[in-house]
């Protein structure tokens, strides 16, 4: 039930913060998190490797537009 009341307001919260990304494994991520009922420093945390990933894909296209 949290899955399918929750899971359009994930999508939408990632497209608006991290752009037309929409990763699957990601937004099941964040759900597992919510279910789980973990802090939001865990949420953080868990998240890093793929803001680190953003990051640098950014960097990348900046570059390449260059």
């Amino acid at each position: 039930m949290i899955d399918r009341k929750l899971e359009p307001l994930v999508k939408r919260l990632m497209i608006k913060y991290l752009g037309e990304m929409e990763e699957e494994d990601l937004i099941m991520f964040v759900l597992e998190h919510l279910k789980d009922h973990k802090s939001p420093q865990k949420l953080i945390e868990g998240l890093e490797p793929v803001r680190q990933f953003i990051f640098s894909f950014k960097i990348f296209c900046l570059l390449l537009t260059t």
